[in-house]
């Protein structure tokens, strides 16, 4: 198993002391993936700590490419680049732009490259992007945001990192108690879980709607559709493992 990646919005120590106390406790237990600061128009935090945060990361791993970013994009990119702009600025660097778009930020000590993560309509968001759009995505038994284990700050696995995270239909353990060995037993017993991976999304949408079950329109986005099944019409205690 492959410990890849630290999520973070960067923004969340009051102290210098306390961001390299909490950067230096990750080196000392021998991480060497990478640190993923989420930096776009909905997270809203300080530019100044995002700033230090890449500052303290890369010169305790003495690693110009420890960082990276996660965008969202589809709704507020313009303030999202000014953002990225902003905090190319605060890190003596520059934006690299590639087809239109901020591809990474350059600076003498620092290269962090720039992903994005098309948004969905779910939640608060659904009044951002017209989330049923008409038409339905084809099925990819999740190989797109799935074959990860995703942690949650409470220790709480997922078997991906997409928006549909918070239904608990999805957990498949806990990092707390459950080996990896554990965890992928764990997605084996979750009926839904196992569906998703094995067969897709589609066929169970078909069996609801066979069943009775009228959904409010198609859509493009498979993590949509994840989403509303695991929230609104899969009761959890029948289909977790």
């Amino acid at each position: 198993m492959l410990f890849g990646r630290v999520m973070t919005n960067a923004g969340w120590f009051r102290t210098g002391r306390e961001l390299r106390l909490a950067l230096d406790r990750l080196f000392l237990s021998g991480y060497d993936g990478d640190l993923c600061m989420s930096v776009d128009a909905f997270h809203r935090q300080d530019i100044k700590k995002c700033a230090s945060f890449a500052n303290a990361a890369a010169a305790i791993w003495r690693r110009h490419d420890i960082v990276s970013i996660a965008a969202v994009k589809g709704a507020r990119d313009g303030q999202t680049q000014r953002g990225l702009a902003r905090l190319a600025r605060a890190l003596h660097g520059r934006l690299i732009i590639v087809n239109g778009k901020p591809a990474a930020i350059k600076s003498e000590d620092l290269f962090i490259k720039i992903s994005y993560i098309n948004l969905s309509g779910v939640g608060r968001a659904a009044v951002l992007k017209n989330a049923w759009d008409g038409k339905w995505f084809t099925d990819d038994m999740c190989k797109g945001p799935g074959n990860v284990f995703f942690v949650l700050p409470d220790g709480k696995v997922k078997p991906c990192c997409g928006y549909a995270t918070d239904a608990d239909i999805l957990t498949i353990g806990s990092i707390k108690r459950d080996s990896p060995k554990q965890l992928l037993r764990n997605a084996g017993k979750n009926r839904f879980v196992s569906a998703v991976f094995s067969s897709g999304l589609h066929p169970i949408r078909r069996r609801l709607e066979s069943a009775g079950a009228v959904l409010p329109g198609k859509t493009t986005d498979h993590c949509l559709l994840c989403h509303y099944l695991g929230t609104f019409h899969l009761a959890p205690t029948a289909y977790q493992y």
